[in-house]
């Protein structure tokens, strides 16, 4: 009986210590990263990990922290040890792919989606999947073959806003011209205070070669968002195609004003090929292939 006593004090009763200490641990980084301290998120979660290697949670959370954190190869780190532990752990798939996309590794991030798709089949955000497959699939120039993902995505749920968005995107570049306005249509109906479904029916308008209906929408863009540049831009566009050149400078130099950030890898920029055309608009040779091609050249930029 000593013995069996001796043996519980000295692993029994540890064991129960160190779980107890992390759910505290556990507890308290959720409380940090509900309240958005995801500094004190991430100690939490390593404290709680390292007394419980077998708190997977606490990985789990402890990535989605980094990734709020901005800690990139952090959170990538903390998903990939997590999925090879537990290759079932849902989760982790659909975040892990959300983190590639922003890298832009797109073929990895359908991977991801497609995992979550197969494990979990009545996934309560596999609207989100489908509509991140599509953006996924329209990004490596598969334009066509990402609208199944889209239609997919609307019928799961029709009140997601972001899917019109992201169609809308995709139907201009294939230049279903009507069906991103009918896209577009229904975002504002779902969300009317967000800006890019305006800038797009202003898209679509000037590819329809309707300049007004084009200017009234980029100008509701910039009533939204003063420093909106492509905004300023394409309503230059639109006032060169027409002739009226002094409004067509006030609106370039508005844009200019308003600042471009583009990507550094980018060899031209779009500030020069603003510049050009820019050019072409005070010249009074301003044409709607020329705006096309910098509709084309900002979507892809995501401006």
């Amino acid at each position: 009986m000593k013995v069996i006593k001796l043996l519980f004090l000295l692993f029994i009763i540890p064991h129960i210590t160190l779980g107890q200490d992390a759910s505290a641990l556990f507890d308290s980084g959720m409380r940090a990263y509900e309240a958005k301290n995801y500094s004190s998120a991430i100690e939490d979660f390593s404290k709680a990990y390292s007394a419980d290697p077998n708190m997977l949670d606490a990985l789990y959370y402890r990535g989605r922290a980094h990734r709020r954190h901005n800690n990139i190869d952090a959170s990538l780190s903390d998903y990939n040890n997590l999925l090879l532990k537990d290759p079932t752990y849902v989760e982790a798939y659909y975040y892990r792919g959300n983190t590639l996309m922003s890298l832009e590794l797109f073929e990895e991030a359908i991977s991801d989606f497609n995992d979550v798709i197969k494990l979990s089949p009545n996934h309560p955000k596999l609207f989100w999947v489908y509509s991140n497959l599509g953006v996924s699939t329209r990004e490596l120039h598969d334009e066509e073959g990402s609208l199944k993902f889209f239609e997919k995505s609307i019928e799961l749920n029709p009140d997601f806003y972001g899917v019109y968005s992201s169609r809308a995107v995709t139907r201009i570049l294939l230049e279903d011209i009507d069906g991103a306005i009918e896209d577009c249509q229904q975002g504002i109906k779902l969300k009317p205070e967000l800006h890019t479904f305006y800038e797009m029916m202003g898209h679509a308008y000037l590819l329809k070669q309707n300049t007004n209906m084009a200017i009234e929408y980029y100008q509701r863009v910039i009533e939204m968002n003063p420093r909106n540049k492509l905004s300023s831009f394409m309503i230059a566009f639109c006032y060169g195609i027409e002739g009226d050149l002094k409004e067509a400078d006030r609106y370039l130099q508005l844009g200019y004003i308003s600042g471009l950030t583009i990507p550094e890898e980018d060899a031209l920029g779009l500030p020069d090929f603003f510049g050009l055309v820019g050019d072409k608009i005070l010249d009074g040779d301003a044409t709607y292939d020329d705006a096309w091609k910098t509709i084309q050249k900002a979507l892809w930029y995501k401006l």
